[in-house]
């Protein structure tokens, strides 16, 4: 995902702006010029909760929502496998992460959004 660096908010912590909003991340390595471009991946740390962390939206949408405390994720359900590995599209962007408390609801939804 393309971001342009904005300012730093700690050691190892940038705020970044992306085509699906602002947000703060942490950032491995040296740290770069601000205002410079990168494309970068997503990570999501540890698994996710099916029902808590994770959601069903009625309407979906791409975006990336940073509420001071938490990092909203909103995308497209790509694919989701039995063993609770589920894909998240953002545009060109597919990010993969670990989910527990699937259902069989939940394969049946599976291309609906995601809000995680």
């Amino acid at each position: 995902m393309r971001v342009e660096l904005i300012e730093t908010v700690g050691k190892g912590r940038l705020r970044v702006s992306s085509p699906y909003g602002s947000f703060t991340a942490g950032w491995h390595g040296e740290e770069p010029p601000m205002g410079s471009v990168h494309f970068v991946e997503i990570e999501v740390n540890g698994e996710a909760l099916w029902g808590q962390d994770l959601t069903v939206v009625a309407a979906p949408v791409q975006e990336i929502v940073d509420s001071g405390s938490s990092v909203r994720i909103s995308g497209q359900i790509e694919s989701l496998s039995p063993d609770g590995v589920l894909d998240l599209r953002l545009d060109q962007s597919l990010r993969s992460m670990q989910v527990r408390n699937l259902t069989l609801d939940t394969h049946r939804r599976q291309r609906q959004g995601l809000c995680a």
